[in-house]
């Protein structure tokens, strides 16, 4: 089903919709979810998966069977935080430290691993330069390069 999820989940939706309207029956269907970050499932919120619904689901083209794993809100609600934009950083800005043992230290850009998105820094306010590596989406840039 991989790359198909959002047109099995619009499926789903739809149909459990039209069961409803045309024959007054409920699902049970609360919530559907389709995250691009897990590749190949789609997840339902049910109180019970009856016969219907299970029938339901494996007439949709594209879907290969169920998971009938109960799973905790715990496990899917980072799908619904928002994303964190892009921080566009280069060496030689300043930028404050958002999270972990040095948040809010101000620190200086010395490099740039964009293909791990990590940056290393030197903190400003410590005697000697000491050299950390921190995600780039727990920075924040300061002053760019060219307002220094």
């Amino acid at each position: 089903m991989t790359g198909r999820e959002r047109t099995v989940l619009d499926v789903l939706e739809m149909r459990a919709r039209k069961r409803m309207r045309e024959e007054g029956v409920d699902l049970g269907l609360k919530a559907a979810l389709a995250p691009d970050e897990l590749k190949g499932y789609v997840i339902i919120e049910v109180e019970e998966l009856t016969d219907e619904l299970r029938e339901l689901i494996n007439d949709i083209p594209d879907t290969r069977g169920i998971v009938e794993k109960p799973i905790k809100f715990e496990e899917v609600d980072h799908f619904f935080a928002p994303k964190p934009e892009k921080v566009e950083v280069q060496e030689g800005e300043v930028v404050e430290i958002l999270s972990g043992p040095f948040r809010g230290e101000k620190a200086k850009v010395v490099s740039v691993d964009e293909s791990k998105r990590e940056i290393t820094v030197e903190l400003l306010e410590a005697p000697v330069p000491i050299p950390v590596t921190v995600k780039m989406d727990s920075i924040r840039v300061l002053k760019k390069e060219e307002e220094l």
